[in-house]
Order: structure tokens, then sequence, then C-alpha cells
């Protein structure tokens, strides 16, 4: 299950999208995204900073800087947006995301439709060409036995003259 979190014109997709601000991509490493991930999930509570330790840097310790480089990326990015940036810093405790959070889960089934109809749609192409090709196929055929034919079996010159509508047309050198 996927699952999106919507906040003021912002969408954070958590399986590999990225975050999007009204439909544009916005550029984010992967770090920036997993702490943004951290505090959607928890909005608007605080998140500290043992917290973001150990979900985002499960390795081990990190220097204070990388947090603190990470949030002012994030703000950043999110305030371009509006005057007011959304992720405040609660001093001694942590950081927290104060807008309001929508979150939506996703389906992965619905990921499944899209690509059944996507696939569905290169079919009845194919389809199509399949049966385009088929009716040329068809048209040449027939033109290549009206040719054999006629050099089988050549229009008579009272035939032809009659054909022709009285004119007589002239013959075929043989």
């Amino acid at each position: 299950m996927s699952v999106v979190y919507d906040f003021d014109g912002f969408r954070l997709a958590t399986r590999g999208k990225g975050l999007t601000y009204r439909g544009s991509p916005v550029k984010l490493t992967a770090k920036a995204i997993a702490v943004l991930t951290l505090l959607a999930e928890r909005a608007p509570e605080v998140v500290t900073r043992a917290e973001f330790e150990a979900t985002v840097w499960p390795e081990g310790f990190i220097e204070p800087a990388n947090l603190t480089q990470t949030i002012y990326m994030l703000r950043r990015a999110l305030g371009r947006s509006t005057a007011l940036v959304p992720i405040e810093t609660v001093n001694g405790r942590g950081y927290r995301l104060s807008v309001n959070v929508a979150r939506k889960d996703v389906a992965e089934r619905f990921d499944l439709r899209q690509r059944r109809l996507a696939t569905a749609s290169r079919a009845r192409l194919d389809w199509r060409v399949v049966a385009s090709l088929a009716v040329l196929i068809v048209l040449v055929a027939l033109f290549g036995a009206s040719r054999i034919a006629y050099a089988l079996h050549p229009p008579s010159s009272a035939a032809s003259t009659a054909e022709a509508g009285g004119v007589r047309l002239p013959s075929r050198p043989e």
C-alpha cells in the first residue's frame, strides 16, 4: 500500500514519486524526502532528533549539521509557495510540520489497473496495425492476380474496341 500526503499544494508520495508542487516535481535528496515523510506522518506532533536518527539515519550517529542542513533544504523547497514556511523548530525538542496534512492510502491495485489500461491501448493499436497490413496484402494480391490474368489471357482486339466505346486502342506488343 502506498501513502500520499497532501499539504499546501504539495503532494508527497512515499513510493518513489517524491515531492510535487501542483503537479511539478520538486528536486530533493533521498534523505530530505525521508525527513519530510517522517514529519508528514507525525504532523502536527514534534519529531525529536533521536527519532530522526533512528528512522532516517539508522546507520548510527549523525552530525547535528546533517539534520540542520536537511531541514534548511526542505524549508527552501517548501517556502517557495508561501511566505510561511511549514516546518517549525520547537526549541529543545525537535521539528514539526505545522500545516494540515491529508493522508491518502493508494492501493497497489490502482497502479496495476493503470498498467493494464496502458497495455490494452497498446494491444488495440497492435490490432489496428495488423488489420491495416492484412488489407494491404489483400490489395497487393488482387492487383498481382489481375496482372497475371491479363498476361495469360490478353483481351482480343474486337473486345478491346468494344470496351473502349468504339475507339480502337493500340494493341500491346507481344
